[in-house]
């Protein structure tokens, strides 16, 4: 399990090519079944299907006071919807937005669609 851990650690904190590389090279090293577990033990901590819309919208939220404290961009007070992305929209992206109309003078929100 320690070897585990260190796979564990050392694919999270690194970059998507070096991930790759590293997972090969683990593998070629380790045999499969460790990988197996290295990768177990980073998705635990992902979201799922239950919970990725919850977590999609603690990061918006997080990334406008982020941009908003630094002023960075001006952004708009608008009110936002994060919905699960209809069946019939799924497809190679995995997030849409879906703003109202330019014309639009009633209050509707913003729909940012996640699969």
């Amino acid at each position: 399990m320690w070897q585990t851990k260190k796979v564990g650690e050392f694919l999270l904190g690194s970059h998507p090519a070096t991930r790759e590389a590293g997972l090969r090279e683990c593998y070629l090293r380790l045999g499969d079944q460790l990988v197996r577990e290295a990768l177990d033990l980073l998705g635990a901590d992902a979201p799922d299907d239950d919970t990725i819309l919850e977590f999609a919208r603690s990061a918006l939220e997080l990334e406008i006071a982020f941009v908003n404290e630094r002023a960075i961009v001006s952004t708009f007070d608008d009110p936002f919807e994060v919905i699960p992305m209809p069946e019939v929209d799924r497809g190679v992206g995995v997030a849409y937005c879906d703003p109202p109309g330019p014309l639009e003078t009633a209050e509707i929100p913003t729909f940012i669609a996640s699969t």
